[in-house]
């Protein structure tokens, strides 16, 4: 049977849902009377539909093909009868909650048998063979709990011990540069010194940048941003204070301002399923499905009966081509035939799911300015998941500005609409003004042999110019505008772009100018490549300008780092390059750029080299070149270097690491490690190295990860106090991840009862105080046993319940051995407390074996 498909995703379904919606509005009233009477149809049988049968047997029943039992029933020849809590009992596990009241709570709910009638009146589908006293019971798909399946799942963590923030973190970013520049007039050297921080104070982060540069003999500096940021997750939005940028979308300016702003980010759904494409659909058996978008096969699933959604299909930009194939039997030759459901996906820059909004809102002064306020706020909201409509305002001290926009995804490409009227009060020309473009695009990634298509038009009339927190307001002069851009393969080594723009300001005496691109490239094979591209601009009472660049890239097909590329332009400018890795330095690469060698050109000539290379503490980068030519008073040097590296903290500890722009997390072992080689990782990635000191690793902000160490040069017998634990960070949030290292301890006892007598061939769970199971052990003939690879502690060994339970406490004697002497077992029914063997600091010292609760060892 075919799958019934439901689709619900950001990406747009078809044009055909908006015309369904609103031919539903239209007809909304002249529903609810059918919804009623539909609803009113599911009424309770007063009565069995067949009499109820006298004879009595015991029958094997079957739910779904799987065998439920033998159940008492009353039979005749066609028809058996079970009860209907057996019924319920039987079939519950095979419908959804709704469908569990519909039938049990209404329908069956006045009979205390049912037959194949009576489930037939529920849509249940009853078989009888008589022959072998069989009864098979069918429920169908649709009558399951929905199944959610998510197609790129996040790792699941199930851990119980997490990491939390440090409530004071902080890094500073510091960027180095120094030029060093000669020529015939002298040598210049200036220093560029910047600086980007950031302060966590209890998930309130506050981020800062400034800049200084000395040439001598003068120094100057900047200070460029300063704000903080606080999340509110029960909103997703993000709150910025301090120098920021406004928010807007469309018309909308966004100026830099001292000030205040809120909107919503994507952190807060990344791994919210609702906001995410999903395809609903309903197996009526047992199925093999697979998944094709855009021709390919992405994943093939064996599924139960059931209804289901799935999450997170991969979709590209534009109209998808997306299938569903459900298995429907065998072919002659053996081979598995498929049944394909094809749906069309339109995805569009901007749509959002049903439901979904959109939000941001700032208000300030201008930086340059502080006497000019400004003000702005947009709101998006998804009508459906192919419609998503918005609307903003901003205002300065002169005048307002309020917009609309509009995103669609149809079955024919998708659509952008903003549109926008500005009022403004200040005795300027045109108090009144307006502006609208529309947006088309069409992309089939299915189908290489259709081309991408995206059109513009725009128009905005004199004086049109939104709000600004400067007091000097420009006068612009209406214009209309439009693009078009057509792109594709034409074969599988040949791909074309073609793009043209035309403006037109629309005075007096009209003024035009365009630009026409043409972009051809060819792809020999994986190591080859050559692309052309050409344009033509043109404007009003200018001569037309013709640009043409041709370039050629070629690498090694043995070593692809290696590269060498070459560009030519139509007026003679030409650029050569080569990239590669120096032999046995760990993937260190190097550049050589030579420019304008071939000559001809009046542009100075010049050969550079570059190189750089990133540890753990540090990055480095530099480059040295020399320019020449007849335009020149003399030839050049230039030596440019560059290192960036990062002080983190996290509580009390400071770490020297590279960059860190996202949150991070700070390794740092104690003492107990000494000099040892010990190794950090985040997600089993790549792995710090410290000696003693702490060292720092970058991590995405809200991302669940796991941060481990070992110890990869210690003996066997050593591990590391903390082997791993599991953090889950806010926004740019800092972690401080102590370990030590501890020894491997093996512990050999005899379990005795309360006479003293060895108890023999006994197993029992060793336990952590916490419960959590560590290893297992037995004793022996004499009632000896041992249990390896523990550390200090306290552990719980649970024997039999006959039994009982043993407590035993582990400490380091020196020596590898801990002997645990004769230890007793508490019944787990007893009042007493469990029998306990303390282990002495003193090599060799004997257990007490007959210690109870309380006592010193």
């Amino acid at each position: 049977m075919l799958p019934q498909l439901l689709l619900k995703s950001n990406k747009p379904v078809g044009l055909h849902i908006n015309i369904l919606i609103l031919a539903l509005l239209m007809c909304f009233f002249s529903m609810v009377p059918l919804y009623s009477q539909e609803s009113q149809s599911i009424v309770a049988l007063e009565t069995n539909v067949n009499p109820v049968p006298e004879g009595d047997a015991i029958i094997a029943l079957k739910v779904n093909g799987k065998k439920y039992g033998d159940v008492d029933a009353k039979i005749d020849m066609d028809d058996p009868f079970i009860k209907v809590s057996v019924l319920k009992e039987a079939l519950s596990p095979s419908l959804s909650p709704d469908q569990k009241e519909r039938i049990f709570s209404i329908i069956l709910s006045k009979l205390e048998w049912a037959g194949i009638a009576d489930l037939a009146a529920a849509g249940i589908q009853g078989t009888w063979d008589m022959e072998t006293l069989s009864y098979s019971v069918v429920t169908p798909g649709e009558y399951t709990s929905l199944r959610e399946i998510d197609f790129t799942p996040e790792i699941a963590f199930q851990d119980t011990k997490w990491l939390d923030p440090a409530p004071v973190a902080g890094v500073i970013n510091f960027n180095v540069n120094g030029a060093f520049n000669l020529n015939s007039s002298g040598l210049t050297a200036p220093v560029t010194v910047s600086a980007d921080s950031l302060l966590d104070l209890y998930s309130v982060a506050i981020e800062a940048h400034g800049s200084m540069v000395y040439t001598a003999p003068s120094l100057t500096w900047s200070f460029n941003n300063t704000r903080a940021v606080y999340d509110f997750p029960s909103i997703e939005g993000r709150l910025f204070v301090g120098m920021i940028s406004g928010e807007g979308l469309s018309y909308q300016s966004r100026p830099e301002i001292y000030g205040v702003s809120l909107h919503n980010v994507d952190d807060f759904s990344r791994y919210s399923m609702k906001y995410s494409p999903s395809v609903a659909f309903t197996l009526q058996n047992p199925s093999s499905v697979r998944f094709l978008i855009n021709g390919q096969v992405i994943r093939t699933l064996k599924l139960d009966r059931g209804n289901y959604r799935i999450y997170d299909l991969p979709f590209a930009y534009g109209l998808n081509n997306m299938e569903i194939e459900v298995e429907e039997g065998k072919n002659p030759d053996g081979s598995i035939l498929y049944k394909p459901v094809s749906k069309y996906i339109t995805t569009e820059t901007g749509l959002l799911v049903g439901g979904q909004m959109d939000y941001g809102f700032s208000a300030g002064i201008g930086r340059s300015e502080l006497d000019q306020p400004i003000v702005s706020g947009y709101f998006r909201y998804g009508l459906t998941s192919s419609l998503t409509v918005g609307a903003n305002l901003e205002a300065d001290r002169r005048s307002l500005l309020a917009g609309a926009t509009m995103v669609a995804g149809t079955s024919i490409g998708g659509f952008i609409l903003n549109a926008a009227s500005l009022v403004a009060w200040d005795d300027r020309t045109d108090p009144f003004a307006f502006a609208t473009d529309l947006e088309y695009h069409l992309a089939v990634p299915g189908d290489s042999r259709m081309p991408g298509v995206g059109f513009t038009v725009g128009y905005a009339s004199s004086g049109f110019t939104v709000p600004q927190p400067y007091s000097t307001v420009a006068d612009p002069e209406p214009f209309f505008k439009t693009t078009l851009s057509i792109g594709g393969s034409i074969s599988k080594i040949m791909s074309y772009g073609l793009a043209g723009s035309w403006n037109r300001t629309l005075t007096d005496t009209p003024l035009d100018s365009g630009i026409v691109s043409l972009n051809l490239g060819f792809a020999a094979n994986k190591n080859v490549s050559f692309s052309m591209s050409s344009g033509l601009e043109m404007a009003t009472d200018d001569s037309p300008a013709f640009t043409a660049t041709f370039a050629l890239r070629v690498s090694d097909p043995a070593k692809p780092s290696r590269q060498i590329g070459m560009t030519q332009t139509a007026d003679g400018e030409n650029t050569i390059t080569y990239n590669d890795q120096f032999p046995n330095s760990s993937g260190i690469g190097y550049g050589i750029t030579a420019a304008n060698i071939f000559g001809g050109v009046s542009d100075p000539s010049s050969v550079s080299f570059n190189s750089g290379f990133t540890t753990q503490y540090f990055s480095f980068s530099g480059n040295a070149g020399v320019s020449y030519g007849s335009s020149l008073t003399s030839p050049n040097g230039l030596v440019n270097l560059n290192v960036a590296s990062a002080l983190a903290f996290a509580g009390s500890s400071f770490a020297i690491s590279k960059p860190l722009y996202d949150s991070f997390i700070i390794f740092a072992p104690d003492k107990s490690t000494e000099n040892m080689t010990v190794a950090f990782a985040i997600d089993q990635g790549t792995k710090l190295i410290s000696h003693g000191a702490p060292v720092a690793a970058p991590f995405s902000s809200y991302h669940k990860a796991r941060a481990s160490m070992d110890f990869p040069e210690a003996a066997a017998d050593v591990v590391a106090t903390l082997p791993q634990i599991a953090l889950s960070s806010k926004y740019r949030s800092g972690f401080l991840f102590k370990g030590g290292l501890q020894k491997y301890l093996y512990a050999q006892g005899r379990l005795v009862d309360k006479a003293g007598a060895p108890i023999p061939l006994m197993a029992g769970d060793v336990l952590k105080a916490d419960g959590t199971l560590v290893s297992q052990t037995f004793t022996d003939d004499s009632g000896t046993f041992q249990i390896y690879e523990l550390t200090e502690g306290e552990y719980k060994i649970a024997w039999p319940d006959s039994i009982g339970i043993s407590i035993i406490k582990l400490s380091d004697n020196g020596t590898d051995l801990v002997e645990l002497g004769d230890i007793k077992a508490t019944p787990t029914n007893s009042d007493a407390a469990a029998a306990s063997t303390s282990i002495p600091a003193t090599e060799g010292s004997p257990a007490n074996a007959n210690q109870q609760p309380g006592e010193d060892g």
